[in-house]
């Protein structure tokens, strides 16, 4: 229970990163970033999470990281002249002074992209960026933060026995993966390696460097190196 909220967290972007290639797919397919339709790029739009709903009315809106600057862009040059002699900061004038765009559907969403060259400009670098780190990404899934209701709605596997955990982390384990576990093993180990049990007993607030050492080198054949050598370097076995 400990490890499942961050392991729910890898397993959603896992998912996501399909979602998100299948989409640059679509686009590339529909004639690329300059070719595709405000359709395609729409429907990227929301495949990438860049929409939510608003909860009051349940239109579209732009996700609040996008909406702010899209609302900078639509109150034009002086937005941050105009905060100032509210004596507010520029998000604060924006979120006060200037209407989020909102649509009914996706119909009105391709309207307002064909009559805003600049937002649609915006969105479109932005959906690269997305596409572009995703795939850059060396560690695990889409390189994008997820809305916690998405993450909860995760169902982590179980397994019958090690064998079938193998053969999942065979198909499943990122860098990511490896070094959540590698993690969870060093603190517990080193938890343990520096407990009362590893203390000299000329001076119990001092760790018996040499016993601790002993029983780490006695795990050698029963946890990974990788994980021996961390906790031999916390505790300065090894320099």
């Amino acid at each position: 229970e400990s490890m499942a909220a961050v392991l729910k967290d890898i397993e959603a972007r896992e998912d996501y990163k399909k979602i998100i290639l299948k989409a640059e797919e679509n686009i590339l397919a529909a004639g690329g970033y300059e070719g595709a339709s405000l359709d395609v790029i729409a429907d990227a739009m929301s495949s990438l999470g860049m929409l939510a709903k608003n909860p009051s009315s349940g239109a579209l809106q732009f996700r609040r990281e996008y909406s702010l600057v899209i609302r900078d862009i639509l109150d034009g040059d002086g937005t941050g002249d105009r905060a100032r002699a509210q004596n507010l900061t520029k998000d604060q004038y924006i979120e006060k002074f200037v209407k989020a765009p909102q649509f009914g559907n996706m119909g009105e969403l391709v309207v307002f992209l064909e009559s805003e060259f600049n937002v649609r400009q915006f969105l479109m670098t932005s959906i690269q960026d997305v596409i572009r780190k995703t795939k850059e990404t060396t560690s695990a899934g889409a390189n994008i933060s997820l809305p916690k209701w998405k993450v909860d709605q995760v169902v982590l596997p179980v397994f019958k026995d090690k064998f079938e955990f193998y053969d999942y982390f065979e198909k499943r384990g990122s860098l990511e993966w490896q070094n959540v576990l590698k993690m969870r093993l060093v603190n517990k180990l080193n938890a343990y390696a520096t407990s009362s049990k590893f203390r000299l007993e000329s001076d119990p607030t001092l760790l018996d460097r040499n016993k601790v050492a002993a029983f780490i080198d006695s795990l050698d054949q029963r946890m990974p190196e990788i994980v021996l050598w961390e906790v031999k370097i916390q505790n300065k076995i090894i320099k």
